[in-house]
């Protein structure tokens, strides 16, 4: 009808006016001029809409915003100063505390406001000047979502059975994890059970529980209970206690990872421009004077940065900035701290206190220090990290006491280039390690065999991309010490050629003789090649020959073939031929649905056979109910559509909306804004949902819920005719009896609208003058026109004053 016509016609044509010819209209229509409110896609009735609110093309927030009439005729949304104060809009001090809502060239001079009402969108164009500085993809406090109170368990069970000469027994094993949200405090455990047959047992074992909530004053989260501490300076080690670690993922994605800060000076309105190679990364316009730019994107690959500044008299300024990096690397003035007070897990009357530190100094140092003390034990470290033209070199060193052993050491470095012209990278790692007990949990349970033995290690790999004819990868790892040296060699080479991938790799493990055990060597040989077959197979095929002097060579073929059956299952076959005559078939199958995700396998070979089944889900307990579904990550999310039962969630985990009007989507990015949306086709024919679309930002661990508003009700298909028995006018509105709009009156003046089961009229109006109203009895839903889905022929009997609504 009309009202979708203009919804899709809204999408394509959101920067164009359309002008509506009256004199084709055939018959009586609304009076003349009454059509121009058709003419723009940011036209609307007055009133309040949920839309999503845009500034300079960066979402801010869904919000419910008042779109008043203006004295121009013109609707315009009424703004409040929190709204506009969340989109970094800067505002007077005395504007602030007001609560009232004005149009937004009041608050903003200059300030201009488009409305899609096809889409519910609210973009918002105001002047740099009277902007706040935005990082992109900064999500505001106020826009973070800590859920609602749940109880969810997560479980992955698999039953397993084989028979070789080695193995005769069945086993089961199955993980379960729980989690209780309350606000910002999340309680979470794990579990394991392990039944072995042949005697091997039963096992049900609790792993860890932990309480954790995110500080975001701190950029940080609390863990109390049983965690892992870091492991960037230390080892990690499980600690039962109380931990605070910086949490990254709070940050915008314009500050995570290491880029170096941009500084220059502009004589005018300036573009600067920064390239790496031919790769434009990051575009902005300055103001005169001196800018400074410390949300760049983080490169991936290290090489040069090429910096433009382009005046606006047409001159410009280029300067080059080294950037290379490792993987310590942080921005300057950004900071990791994390500590830990508590006690070794499972390990009796050992406690534990550790903090450690990092932080981005300036474009070419970081820096890092930490200490760590347990009972019988301390240990230090520190270490830097140095961006130069010659590449990033990090030193480390660190220092250990135990009790019963000396003082032991070990010192670290690395060296990353990327070598100009050639695009070769290339990393060097070296490390050397005196004799002692560096390790703290073989400290305290006086493992001997890892608190002895110097050692010496030097690690090299390389990687050269050669554009279209593939990438050429080569790794060395040399290790000496009290133990025997070993070598191990790897060369590996990859291709893509007209839709085949094309891989081969060759690799050496040696290591030599000492204290009267003769050395040993081994060589291993792969060639693979992959590629689809039509669009949901994959077919593949690998020759791998293995030989070595403590074993006789072996040599195989594999092929391979996986897909997909249909949009929830999928499968892969392996057929294998040894030289020796062994040959083998591997099956496997999973089919996701909506509770839970099903899979079973099966192999036959010459001297084993095997079979496994496994279900992998989520069970979550909420205020509407219980709801199943597929394996949550730690973050996840509930969706609630009333009536909406067979919806898709369309994330890719086939979870459907269930009788309930629940469904679970398996996994949300915390700290970012996560767009949701439902498929419809599903739906039966007297449910319609609002909005197919929900966007939310979620603290790390939440379990938000979306609510997805439906409408049920009968669809109504009418031919309406005034007393006299004139159609209507076309574009006339069409309202309920709680003088909700409805839809319009169309071509041929038909109606089509969704309505309650109890409602039984209808009101039509198409102007303000006393004449122009009239009321609409519904038939009834058992009509014959309405059961074959025909208009049904209905008068609209006039009405007069304010009784038509």
């Amino acid at each position: 009808m009309l009202s979708a016509l203009m919804a899709n016609s809204a999408v394509v044509l959101a920067e164009q006016s359309i002008e509506f010819d009256e004199d084709m209209l055939v018959g009586k229509s609304i009076p003349r001029g009454g059509l121009a409110r058709f003419a723009k896609t940011d036209r609307a009735a007055p009133g309040v809409y949920e839309v999503d609110v845009f500034i300079e093309r960066r979402f801010v927030q869904r919000a419910a915003v008042v779109f008043q009439l203006m004295p121009d005729d013109e609707i315009a949304p009424c703004l409040s100063a929190d709204l506009l104060h969340a989109a970094g809009v800067q505002l007077s001090a005395a504007a602030m505390p007001s609560a009232a809502c004005r149009p937004l060239a009041d608050w903003a001079p200059g300030a201009t406001a488009k409305f899609d009402s096809a889409r519910l969108r609210l973009d918002l164009a105001v002047p740099q000047a009277l902007l706040a500085r935005q990082h992109t993809g900064a999500v505001s406090l106020a826009e973070l979502d800590a859920g609602v109170p749940v109880l969810f368990a997560n479980y992955d069970a698999s039953a397993w059975w084989a028979q070789s000469a080695q193995n005769n027994a069945p086993s089961l094993f199955a993980t379960v994890q729980t989690g209780a949200n309350a606000g910002l405090w999340q309680l979470r455990q794990q579990s394991s059970f392990n039944a072995a047959g042949n005697s091997g047992g039963v096992r049900w074992h609790a792993d860890r529980t932990w309480l954790q909530r995110p500080l975001p004053a701190w950029r940080s989260q609390l863990l109390v209970g049983d965690a892992p501490t870091p492991g960037h300076l230390f080892g990690s080690v499980m600690v039962r206690g109380v931990q605070m670690v910086t949490d990254d993922r709070m940050l915008p994605d314009g500050l995570r990872g290491y880029a170096p800060v941009v500084r220059g000076v502009a004589t005018s309105n300036a573009r600067v421009s920064i390239r790496q190679g031919d790769v434009l990364l990051y575009q902005t316009t300055v103001s005169p004077g001196a800018f400074v730019i410390d949300d760049l994107y983080p490169a991936g690959i290290n090489g040069d940065l090429g910096v433009e500044v382009a005046e606006a008299d047409g001159q410009v300024q280029r300067f080059t900035m080294p950037y290379v990096a490792l993987p310590q690397s942080l921005r300057p003035g950004q900071q990791r701290v994390a500590w830990a007070a508590g006690r070794v897990a499972d390990v009796p009357n050992t406690a534990l206190a550790q903090l450690d530190w990092q932080a981005g100094i300036n474009n070419m140092l970081t820096a890092n220090a930490g200490v760590r003390g347990a009972s019988g034990y301390a240990a230090g470290a520190g270490g830097v990290v140095l961006a130069t033209a010659l590449g990033a070199f990090g030193f480390d060193v660190l220092l250990a006491r135990s009790r019963g052993h000396s003082a032991s050491w070990q010192w670290a470095g690395r060296w990353s280039q990327r070598l100009a012209g050639a695009d070769t990278n290339v990393g060097l790692e070296w490390l050397q390690r005196s004799p002692g007990c560096l390790d703290l949990t073989a400290s305290i349970r006086t493992y001997a065999d890892r608190c002895t033995g110097a050692t010496r290690q030097l690690g090299v790999t390389g990687n050269q991309p050669l554009g279209r004819w593939g990438q050429l990868y080569v790794s060395a790892l040399l290790r000496r010490g009290d133990e025997a040296p070993t070598q191990d060699y790897q060369l590996s080479y990859s291709v893509a050629v007209s839709g085949l991938s094309l891989t081969a790799m060759l690799s050496r493990q040696r290591r030599s003789a000492q204290s009267g055990m003769r050395g040993t060597q081994g060589n291993t040989a792969l060639l693979s090649v992959s590629g689809n077959w039509g669009e949901q197979r994959t077919v593949g095929a690998s020759l791998t020959r293995q030989s070595g002097s403590d074993m006789s060579t072996i040599s195989q073929l594999q092929t391979t073939l996986s897909g997909t059956l249909g949009t929830r299952a999928s499968y892969g076959i392996a057929a294998t031929q040894a030289r020796q005559g062994n040959t083998a078939l591997d099956v496997s199958l999973q089919q996701n649905l909506a509770a839970v995700t099903l899979g079973a396998s099966a192999a036959l070979g010459k001297s084993h056979r095997q079979a496994g089944l496994s279900a992998r889900g989520a069970v979550v307990a909420h205020a509407g109910g219980v709801t199943t579904g597929p394996w949550l990550s730690d973050t996840f999310g509930l969706v609630e559509a009333p009536g909406a039962a067979g919806a898709d969630v369309r994330d890719g985990s086939g979870a459907t909306i269930d009788g309930a009007g629940y469904a679970l989507i398996t996994a949300l990015q915390p700290y970012r804004y996560n767009d949701v949306t439902l498929g419809t086709q599903a739906l039966d024919a007297a449910t319609e949902l609002l909005s197919s679309q929900q966007r939310v930002a979620p603290y790390a661990g939440a379990v938000p819920r979306l609510r997805f508003k439906t409408r049920r009700g009968r669809a109504v298909l009418l031919r309406l005719a005034r007393d006299d028995g004139q159609p209507l006018p076309f574009g006339a509105d069409v309202y309920g009896p709680d003088a909700q709009l409805l839809g319009l009156v169309g071509q041929q003046s038909q109606l089509y609208a969704r309505v309650a089961e109890d409602v039984t009229e209808l009101s039509v109006q198409w102007g303000d003058q006393p004449g122009a109203r009239c009321r609409v009895q519904l038939p009834a839903a058992s009509s014959e026109a309405s059961r074959a889905g025909m208009p049904s022929a209905t008068l609209c009997r006039m009405a007069t004053g304010a009784a038509a609504r």
